[in-house]
């Protein structure tokens, strides 16, 4: 009698698309993580957005130092994150996509087993992973007290990097060109909460927070918000159920963000922004949006205190 094993189920490609733009000397990490990479079902997809001669030269030695890799490396004026994702886009060949950041740390074997045990047993669109965040400046990990188990937690920590998607679950949506909360319009255009997702306990990606290269610490691009929140606003109008949720929370952090980081004129921005959005969206919408504008505030007092 003939044993039979189980045929070997196939990795499915990952395309990892990673805009970078103004590195120069902060780009360790990104060279750590693609040498781990070789031989590994994914490719990578680096756009640099050319400011200076520098972060060029040191993206062209990491992709000649780890050319066994998949990787390769588009060079243009893209003027903002998502522009140069939407390439990432249009380019990749893998089944799933990720979007990552140049000064962060994917968790890459975890990211790929993931995958591979999803492939073929699951018809899920986006699967979504917990993060950890290091601190930088202070030099250690700030710790989680619990995971996200449900949309609602994820819209209150939305980062793209901690997602993966299925290409075709992506199909015309793309990135608005804007340098600020332009990952939280891409999830609202997409639908996030109407695609079947699956929320895992594994850590899928490390932030790293207070890089001097990144955009949120910059007063121009944060001053970009308004545009973010106006076009979540657009989304509240016809949103209904999870949906309703998840936008009214993406609304109410970028209103937030605007009033508590922005400068004086778009403080104002945010707050008359903020005003017209309990006149004109009336009943459920309204209340439903004051509430998260509230609970946001009232967590953030809580871990001030805490």
């Amino acid at each position: 009698m003939n044993s039979m094993s189980s045929p070997k189920v196939i990795a499915p490609l990952l395309t990892a698309v990673v805009p970078v733009t103004r590195m120069a000397n902060q780009l360790n990490l990104l060279d750590q993580w693609i040498k781990g990479c070789t031989g590994k079902s994914i490719e990578i997809i680096l756009l640099h957005d050319i400011r200076d001669e520098e972060t060029s030269f040191e993206l062209e030695n990491i992709v000649s130092n780890n050319f066994k890799s998949n990787i390769v490396l588009f060079e243009g004026k893209y003027g903002s994150p998502g522009s140069a994702r939407n390439l990432g886009i249009q380019m990749a060949k893998g089944e799933w996509v990720a979007f990552w950041d140049c000064d962060d740390k994917p968790n890459v074997d975890t990211v790929l087993q993931i995958l591979q045990s999803e492939s073929g047993t699951s018809n899920f669109e986006v699967i979504i992973g917990q993060f950890n965040v290091y601190d930088v400046i202070a030099g250690n990990m700030i710790g989680k007290n619990k995971r996200d188990s449900s949309l609602s937690d994820v819209a209150l920590n939305p980062g793209v990097w901690r997602m993966l998607f299925r290409k075709d679950t992506i199909g015309d949506v793309r990135f608005p060109h804007i340098k600020m909360a332009e990952d939280q319009n891409f999830l609202s255009a997409i639908r996030l909460p109407e695609k079947k997702l699956k929320i895992m306990n594994e850590i899928f990606y490390t932030y790293y927070l207070g890089n001097l290269g990144q955009l949120t610490a910059q007063k121009s691009a944060v001053d970009e918000i308004i545009n973010a929140a106006r076009f979540t606003l657009l989304r509240i109008k016809d949103s209904k159920g999870a949906t309703l949720d998840f936008n009214a929370t993406l609304f109410s952090r970028q209103i937030i963000t605007g009033i508590m980081k922005g400068s004086l004129k778009i403080k104002f921005k945010c707050i008359s922004l903020f005003m017209k959005s309990i006149v004109f969206n009336k009943g459920l919408n309204a209340i439903v949006i004051i509430g998260k504008v509230l609970s946001i505030l009232l967590q953030r007092n809580r871990r001030k205190l805490a």
